[in-house]
């Protein structure tokens, strides 16, 4: 007999809470223990829980901008985003950025995404120009190109690790794996389209910035993006770590 959904949820759930930084070993242990017992009850080991079937799960996560040049990265997050397959808005005015995404994906994305604005943000405060417009150009032609370059990265790294997989399992190549990330793509798509026609709000086209980039500062953000460890090579899991 089929093991009832509610049950499977419920166990998922108990290995969630157990795993949660924010508890306290004892209770950490308790969830544990509680989530073993039903697994024994049931006769299954942890890995017929099928949790790792939560991160395809399709996902939303709402990040706040409101901070210094907070419109500009929330215009770059798209970038970083869009990278780990994610679907994405953001709001000007309440200056909040919407994603969506498979859970896995948007784990990732939520780990990575404030190291990313610390070592910008870093990079940024030492840019300077010979006046406040020139300083806020040479900050804005850095943050977009740094975005871009670890944008491309991460794109370049989802796929080679994929494929790198799928040759391992022998179970296809890398047309494959286009299609798995097209189909997390589209699901994501599909939920932030539905999310805007519920919340009442309509996708604006995008318009081209006209705004003057400093080439010099363009190249810094270029290299400073291109040596970043971006962390978590494996996609099935693995160290989570970032540096300058």
């Amino acid at each position: 007999m089929a093991l009832k959904s509610s049950t499977k949820d419920k166990i998922r759930k108990l290995l969630a809470q157990s795993a949660d930084r924010s508890v306290g070993d004892a209770e950490s242990e308790l969830f544990r223990a509680k989530a073993f017992e039903l697994m024994a009850r049931e006769g299954l080991a942890e890995a017929d829980i099928g949790e790792g079937d939560t991160g395809s799960e399709v996902g939303v996560l709402r990040v706040d901008m409101n901070m210094k040049y907070g419109h500009e990265y929330g215009t770059a997050f798209g970038r970083i985003a869009a990278a780990l397959h994610c679907s994405y808005t953001y709001g000007k005015f309440d200056r909040t950025a919407v994603i969506f995404g498979r859970r896995t994906h948007l784990d990732r994305l939520e780990f990575l995404w404030p190291l990313l604005v610390q070592i910008c943000t870093t990079h940024m405060i030492a840019t300077r120009g010979y006046d406040s417009a020139s300083t806020r150009r040479k900050r804005m032609s850095f943050l977009y190109a740094f975005m871009t370059s670890v944008a491309k990265r991460l794109n370049e790294t989802e796929y080679s690790v994929a494929a790198e997989r799928e040759r391992e399992r022998a179970a296809g190549d890398r047309a494959s794996t286009e299609l798995a990330f097209t189909s997390d793509r589209d699901a994501a798509d599909a939920a932030r389209d539905q999310w805007l026609i519920d919340n009442g709000y309509v996708l604006a086209g995008r318009r081209r910035s006209r705004a003057r980039l400093d080439r010099g500062a363009s190249d810094a953000g270029m290299r400073a993006g291109s040596v970043v460890d971006i962390g978590n090579a494996r996609l099935d899991g693995g160290p989570k770590q970032i540096s300058a």
